[in-house]
Formats: C-alpha cells, structure tokens, sequence
C-alpha cells in the first residue's frame, strides 16, 4: 500500500534530496574516526602487549612494529569496507 511506501516520518523516498546523502556520509566517516581514534587511543599499545607479554619481553621491538602494522591495517580495511 502507499503508507508501507512511506519513509517512518510519512514522506516518500522521492521527497529526500539528493543533496541529503552528502552530510550522512560525512558523519559516517565521522563516526569511523573517532571509533579509530578511540580504538588505539592511549594505553592501546600497553593492552596489546599484555595479550603477548612473554614475546614482547623477548623482542618489544618486533612487538611494536607488529601492533604498528596491525592498526594500519585495521584501518585500512575498517575504512574501505
């Protein structure tokens, strides 16, 4: 019927600008940011390397270039999914 067609504010998908998309997709990437920032916000590396304490005492140097390379790609692909 013509009300299932109806967005949950009553109006129609055509009454919703094109020009609407533009600012959700700026919040979403926003959004994405901050999650990121908060995701290896301070103290992250120190969580990391409680997970692998016994390597990392053998070898902090491979412990952080292994958590460096871990968020960037977690970046990566959280951003381009």
């Amino acid at each position: 019927s013509e009300a299932a067609e109806r967005g949950p504010e009553g109006s129609s998908p055509e009454a919703v600008p094109g020009d609407a998309t533009i600012p959700r997709v700026k919040l979403l990437d926003a959004i994405v940011d901050t999650f990121l920032q908060k995701l290896v916000a301070d103290r992250s590396y120190e969580r990391f390397t409680t997970c692998y304490k016994h390597f990392h005492q053998l070898n902090p140097e491979v412990t952080q270039r292994i958590y460096d390379k871990f968020v960037a790609q977690l970046q990566t692909s959280i951003r381009f999914c």
